[in-house]
Order: structure tokens, then C-alpha cells, then sequence
């Protein structure tokens, strides 16, 4: 047996909460006007009915990120989110599921966690598709169901994701 193999092994259960990309950082000098810091006058109601949808989800997401870099009114953060996310913007589905992971500006829900996170994995979120995973695998916020795991692992490992490789080798040398 190769020296791989008869080592013990171990699941890799790192929470990919605690790998939440940071919020953008701001990328203009200050005082600096591009076409990314310029302010304009909001586009009157009428306009905004015709908004692209994928358009609005990015516009939503980020308010939401200006918000929460501000540590300004919670609440209104979260409703851009989630608003953005319904909208099916990737980064804002992540957020809402962190939220609901780590318990922090909402309550700890693993069911809406998991639900967040597969709407994500769904749209092709690597980090995401590694947390169903591990969803499915320890039964959190789901029916616990090793095929769907193993499934999940094995999007995110061909996707280049190290740590669902990992996850999937362990899954099959141990019969998963």
C-alpha cells in the first residue's frame, strides 16, 4: 500500500464562511473621479421599470456593499441582498448564506443557509458548490445524502476547487 493511502486522513470540514471574499475594496485614489465614483443624479422611477434585471441585481448589490462597508441600517442592507440574490446576483447569494451560516445581522438558519448556498452552486459558484457539499454531507439544513456530496464535491473539484479534491478522495477511499 502506497504511503498515501495507509496514513489516516482526515474530512476537511473548514467552513468556507470563514473564507468570505472581503467587501471590494475602493478603487479610486480620493478626490479621484472615475466613471466608477462618480455620483449622479438617481434615474427617475419610470426609467428604472425598464431596468435589465441583471443590471438591477448588480446596482442592488451594490448599494448593499455600501451599506455594510458603512456599517449603516442593517435591515435596508439585508433587503438590498436579498433583493439582489432573488435577482440571481452570484456574490449577493453568497452573502445572504454567509449571514444565515455565522449567525451575524440574522438569526442562524441552517435551512435558509443551505438554500442560499445552492442557489449559488447552481449559478456555478465553486465555493458555493464545495458548501452544499458539505451540507448534504453533515445533513445541515438538508436531509443528510452522502450520493448528493459526492455529486457536489465533484463539480467543485472540476472546477479546480483543492479542497472538494480533497473532500472527494476521502469520500471514495472510505466508500462515500
Amino acid at each position: 500500500m502506497g504511503a498515501c493511502l495507509s496514513r489516516k486522513v482526515q474530512f476537511d470540514e473548514t467552513n468556507v464562511a470563514d473564507e468570505v471574499p472581503p467587501l471590494p475594496a475602493e478603487t479610486a485614489l480620493e478626490g479621484v473621479q472615475t466613471p466608477e465614483t462618480q455620483v449622479s443624479s438617481p434615474e427617475p422611477i419610470e426609467e428604472r421599470k425598464q431596468e435589465d434585471p441583471k443590471e438591477k441585481a448588480l446596482r442592488l448589490y451594490k448599494e448593499a456593499v455600501h451599506l455594510e462597508k458603512e456599517n449603516k441600517d442593517s435591515s435596508q442592507m439585508i433587503k438590498l441582498y436579498e433583493e439582489s440574490a432573488q435577482l440571481g446576483h452570484v456574490k449577493a447569494q453568497l452573502r445572504m448564506a454567509f449571514f444565515f451560516e455565522t449567525g451575524t445581522i440574522l438569526e442562524k438558519d441552517a435551512k435558509s443557509c443551505f438554500e442560499w448556498y445552492k442557489k449559488a452552486a447552481e449559478n456555478g459558484e465553486v465555493k458555493a458548490q464545495f458548501s452544499v457539499a458539505m451540507c448534504y454531507y453533515k445533513g445541515q439544513g438538508c436531509k443528510k445524502d452522502e450520493e448528493a456530496a459526492v455529486e457536489w464535491f465533484r463539480k467543485a473539484a472540476d472546477a479546480g476547487f483543492e479542497r472538494a479534491l480533497y473532500n472527494l478522495g476521502y469520500c471514495y477511499e472510505h466508500g462515500n
